[in-house]
């Protein structure tokens, strides 16, 4: 889903809320065949991002959660003029050039910068997040599984099997050979559930933190992410008791 009509927005998506826009939308419409045509239309396109997008390669992990990534390289076309300066400034230092001149070099390979290529890695990361700039995943955000990413992607799935159950009576023929069905749906977000608790829920803090898959372990930086589960219904009632007044 593109965050607006430029081409370099084709290596990244932004955080995964299509199916709760369609539910609201839903709601009000007319409950007659041309409103249910139309919500299949929006299921189909939905399930087609779950998996081209949040389930690809780059984005499904080793230990099966999601995390944002932009397939794109180098310098996101998008800045102001200047916005990288500061990181662009050791290495000109180090080449004895000016910021300009060392950008304008990098830019068009005549320089390469193994280091300077990781970190354009997170940073286009950060910006399919929506939650672009933060400390938080600066510098590391392709190395994060996020609360916020997989509590959306766990309501993702939840509203998949609702309104699989709801509207289609638990089965959803697109063709013959595909067929979506309401349990596998829940199967699915049963699962994430259980690896959120497993990787992201730190039961002696209370709070979730994101997982750096880099260093194999959870994350120690509070954000207000930390909240997304209880507005997606991931959290169990005793951890949303101690995620609020722990967090708070």
């Amino acid at each position: 889903i593109l965050n607006a009509n430029r081409t370099y927005y084709l290596t990244r998506s932004q955080p995964p809320f299509l199916t709760s826009m369609a539910k609201e939308c839903y709601k009000h419409l007319p409950k007659n065949a041309a409103s249910k045509q139309w919500l299949k239309g929006v299921l189909d396109a939905a399930i087609r991002e779950y998996h081209g997008v949040w389930r690809n390669p780059k984005r499904r992990t080793k230990i099966d959660l999601t995390r944002y990534f932009d397939s794109g390289l180098g310098v996101p076309p998008e800045v102001e003029p200047g916005h990288f300066d500061v990181a662009f400034a050791p290495y000109a230092k180090k080449h004895d050039m000016s910021v300009k001149e060392f950008e304008h070099a990098y830019r068009s390979g005549a320089i390469k910068i193994p280091n300077l290529d990781v970190y354009f890695t997170h940073d286009r990361s950060m910006r399919e997040s929506g939650h672009d700039t933060s400390y938080r995943l600066e510098g590391c955000s392709a190395d994060l599984v996020t609360v916020d990413l997989n509590s959306l992607l766990y309501k993702f799935e939840m509203d998949l099997s609702d309104l699989l159950e709801g509207e289609f009576e638990g089965v959803l023929s697109f063709s013959p050979k595909r067929v979506e069905r309401s349990s596998a749906w829940r199967i699915r977000a049963i699962h994430r559930k259980f690896l959120v608790e497993q990787y992201l829920w730190n039961k002696n803090k209370g709070i979730f933190f994101d997982y750096n898959l880099a260093r194999k372990a959870r994350t120690d930086y509070v954000s207000a992410t930390t909240f997304y589960p209880l507005w997606a219904k991931l959290a169990t009632p005793e951890q949303a008791a101690l995620l609020v007044k722990n967090a708070l």
